[in-house]
Parts: structure tokens; sequence; C-alpha cells
């Protein structure tokens, strides 16, 4: 299998995964909880990778920097109820994936109060504003179907 082919597999790979199963970064203490004792939280993947659109990503919770293991994304996040100072960097895609790049052009902190068990999203309108939002309870969303739709864009109602 040369390069090329390698290359266009692990896009399929990483593109089919993310969009079929959440894969959050825990930002909390400890080993892994159930998730109807966290709140999930969802970056919308706003414009996909067309030169010169908008993006983010989480930087951190609380001020601690969001650290992936494995096939973890910076667009998904699980916390403890309560409290939370969320930090995102806004991103322009600038070129292709082989030149490519990401520029970091703008940096959020949002305080979000958050409760056990709901989906919240994070999504980027016009004017480069943050939007949170509560989506309703995580279990609604964990059917394949509606996981799907909202990982892709869950702030389509902002864009119609």
């Amino acid at each position: 299998m040369n390069a090329r082919s390698l290359f266009i597999l692990s896009i399929i790979f990483f593109t089919t995964s993310c969009a079929t199963r959440p894969l959050p970064a825990q930002m909390y203490p400890g080993k892994p909880k159930p998730l109807d004792e966290l709140a999930f939280i969802q970056l919308d993947w706003i414009n996909s990778l067309k030169k010169g659109s908008a993006n983010m990503l989480i930087a951190s919770v609380d001020d601690k920097p969001i650290k992936l293991t494995g096939f973890q994304t910076a667009l998904q996040a699980t916390v403890l109820p309560g409290n939370h100072k969320l930090g995102i960097n806004l991103v322009r895609y600038t070129g292709g994936i082989a030149t490519g790049g990401w520029e970091h052009t703008k940096k959020y902190q949002i305080d979000i109060n958050v409760t056990a068990g709901n989906l919240y999203a994070v999504c980027y309108l016009p004017g480069d504003l943050l939007a949170f939002r509560n989506k309703g309870p995580l279990k609604v969303f964990q059917e394949q179907e509606k996981w799907d739709d909202i990982a892709m864009h869950p702030c389509k109602e902002f864009f119609p």
C-alpha cells in the first residue's frame, strides 16, 4: 500500500470515527465516569475544510490545557457538573491538509454552568461571537442517527 492510500484511509477512519461516536477529552480528575454523571460539551465544526473557514477547538477547561490521548478530539469534552471556565480557540483553515494550516486567530474564555446528563453546544456566530446552548438530555442523542446529526452540526438552528 502506498503513502497516498494510507493517507486517504487515515482521513476516512478519522472522519467516520469522529462522526459516529463521542471521543471527548476527559476534563476532570480520576477514572472515567458514566455519562449520566457528567456534562458533555460539543463544539460546532463549522465549515469543514474550506479555505478561510472559521472553526473552534477547546483549549482549556478551568485554565487547565486540554490534553488529548488516543483518538480524542478537541471538539468534545466531558466535565463534572457545576461552574467552569471554558477556553476556546478560533482557528482559520489556511490551506490543504498536506500544506496545512490552521491559523489561531482569536481566543475566548466563557463562563459556563452545566448539569449532569446534558449535552451542551458551543456555537460560532457571525461577527466572531460565541453562544453556549443546552441541547438537552444526553441520552436522547445517544441514538446513532441523532448523534451523527448533532456531532456534525449542533448549532444548525442558527444557520438555515
